[in-house]
C-alpha cells in the first residue's frame, strides 16, 4: 500500500512543466543561470523491446527553451531508482554549501539503510519546479546529513523537497532484478562530444530485467557543468504508445511527459 501511494503521488508530479523564466533559444543556452535561460527538461520513453536476455526501453531527454525552441548541444547524466529505500514529500532541503548537502529534518541519513552508492532524486511538486536542483545527485557521504558530488554553480538554497533515494535492484517474488542505463553509440556522456541534436533530444536506454515489467521506476537527469535536472516516473512495459522523434519532428514541451 505504501509503494502504490508513493508511486501514485509520483506519477501526478510527472505531469508538471519544469519551467524557468526567460527565454534563449541558442545553441549555447546551457551556459546561462538556469532561472535566465528558460529551459524546460523533461523525459519520455517512446518505444519499447525484448532483446536477448533482457527488456529495452528507449528513452530521452528533451530540452526546450522559453519560446519552446530546440536547444542542442545538452549532454545528460541519467540514473534510476527502482528499489526505494527513503521517500519523503515536503521534508527535503538543499544547501548551496562547498560542497553542497542535503538534509532532512525529519531523518537522520546515518540510521538508515542509505548508501554512497545510491541515488537520490529530487522530484517536482507545484511549488519546487527549479531546474537547478530537480533530478539526480550522487551521494558523496552519509552522515546526518547527505554530501553530494556534483557541482551547481547557480544552485540556491532550497527547502520541502520532495526526494526519493534508492537504488537500481529490487526484489520479486524472491529474487533480484536490476534495471540501468545505457546510452546508443550516437549519444555520449561527456561534455566534449555532442549532447542533444538540433531537435533537442538526448537519447538513453533503460535495460531492465523481465521480472520488472510493469514496475514503476523513478528517472533523473542533470547536465554537466551549469547544472540543470529533470525527474519523471515511467512505468516498464513493452506496448508501444509513442512515435519515435526524429529531426523533423518538434514535441511539445507538455507532451513529453506522457509515460510510455
Amino acid at each position: 500500500m505504501k509503494r502504490k501511494t508513493i508511486y501514485s503521488f509520483m506519477f501526478v508530479t510527472t505531469l508538471l512543466l519544469l519551467t524557468a523564466c526567460g527565454s534563449n533559444s541558442k545553441d549555447n543556452a546551457g551556459d546561462l543561470p538556469p532561472s535566465e535561460s528558460g529551459i524546460t527538461l523533461s523525459i519520455a520513453c517512446f518505444d519499447s523491446s525484448e532483446g536477448e536476455k533482457a527488456l529495452i526501453s528507449n528513452c530521452y531527454v528533451h530540452a526546450v527553451d522559453g519560446n519552446s525552441n530546440p536547444v542542442s548541444g545538452l549532454t545528460f547524466d541519467v540514473s534510476l531508482v527502482i528499489n526505494e529505500k527513503e521517500f519523503h514529500q515536503g521534508t527535503g532541503n538543499i544547501l548551496s554549501t562547498e560542497p553542497i548537502t542535503f538534509s532532512d529534518h525529519g531523518v537522520d541519513f546515518s540510521r538508515t539503510d542509505v548508501e554512497k552508492t545510491d541515488n537520490l532524486i529530487i522530484l517536482p511538486t507545484e511549488e519546487t519546479t527549479d531546474v537547478s536542483y530537480l533530478g539526480n545527485w550522487e551521494i558523496a557521504a552519509v552522515n546526518n546529513d547527505l554530501t553530494l558530488a556534483e557541482n551547481a554553480f547557480n544552485l540556491e538554497t532550497a527547502e520541502d523537497l520532495t526526494y526519493i533515494i534508492g537504488n537500481e535492484t529490487r526484489y520479486v517474488n524472491g529474487n533480484s532484478a536490476t534495471a540501468h542505463i545505457e546510452y546508443p553509440e550516437e549519444t555520449t556522456t561527456s561534455g566534449d562530444e555532442e549532447g542533444t541534436g538540433s531537435e533537442g533530444f538526448f537519447y538513453f536506454d533503460i535495460v531492465y530485467d523481465p521480472a520488472l515489467r510493469g514496475e514503476t521506476i523513478v528517472l533523473g537527469a542533470h547536465t554537466y557543468g551549469n547544472r540543470m535536472g529533470t525527474a519523471a516516473v515511467i512505468r516498464l512495459e513493452l506496448e508501444d504508445e509513442i512515435t519515435i522523434p526524429d529531426e523533423n519532428t518538434t514535441v511539445p514541451p507538455d507532451e513529453n511527459t506522457t509515460t510510455p
